[in-house]
């Protein structure tokens, strides 16, 4: 669970790293670096408001005044709500898998604008992406994902691991997801016992596997052909402790 309750404040700033300290071997009497590094410089985002309505008119009160019946007609408008800012929250128009950026108060800073197509160009929370320290990797591959996609998919890890720092999440939306699992079971093989008991064999792969240790899954929210190799640790969701849609 990477969501965040926080007090308030203007604006969600967070430290982003953009170089190492000097770290060196010394002698017994040697002269140490003493400079202090400037390791960070900080990422600005804007808070951000959603909200879904649940209303119930007078009539419809009339009709459901026994407590079973209004307790009733409120579940299921509240769950209705939910269910609809999962959907807006969870989606690539204004949510989490949008192009929006941090100055758009009407939709969220989305993972098409964090990872971006263009990764040397423009800014994400309000610095630019022009440092290579923290300039997302980007590749493009075959639609049906035999030709070089595993070989791109291995080679994207690789770039995005720094150390013990490497992706934990891996998510796809549903023809990548497909051809992805295409592509695996052209190379599996089955061995089944020449006796036994009758049992059922499933040939399909699970909707949740792992990469590498990284959980990969399939969310249709996604844009179309397009696929994320995400760090959690640096990926924030961030919401105030008053406004937690409560």
């Amino acid at each position: 669970n990477r969501k965040e309750l926080w007090d308030g404040g203007a604006q969600l700033q967070f430290n982003v790293f953009k170089e190492l300290s000097v770290a060196e071997f010394y002698t017994d009497l040697g002269i140490v670096q003493t400079t202090r590094p400037a390791n960070f410089t900080r990422a600005v985002y804007e808070w951000k408001q959603a909200q879904a309505p649940v209303t119930l008119s007078g009539l419809e009160m009339a009709r459901n005044s026994g407590e079973a019946a209004i307790k009733s007609l409120v579940k299921g408008r509240i769950e209705a709500a939910v269910l609809s800012l999962a959907n807006t929250m969870g989606g690539r128009t204004t949510g989490v898998f949008s192009s929006l950026t941090e100055t758009t108060l009407t939709g969220m800073t989305g993972l098409q604008a964090l990872i971006s197509n263009t990764p040397t160009a423009g800014t994400v929370g309000n610095i630019a992406r022009s440092n290579t320290f923290w300039q997302n990797a980007r590749d493009a591959i075959a639609t049906n994902f035999t030709t070089d996609g595993l070989i791109s998919l291995r080679t994207l890890w690789r770039t995005c691991s720094f150390g013990s720092d490497v992706p934990d999440l891996i998510v796809f939306n549903g023809s990548y997801f497909d051809n992805y699992e295409r592509a695996l079971q052209a190379t599996l093989s089955y061995n089944l016992p020449a006796v036994g008991k009758e049992a059922m064999l499933d040939l399909g792969l699970p909707n949740q596997i792992n990469y590498k240790g990284a959980t990969m899954f399939v969310d249709d929210g996604v844009p179309a052909n397009q696929g994320y190799l995400i760090n959690s640790k640096y990926v924030h969701f961030v919401t105030h402790k008053d406004r937690d849609f409560e």
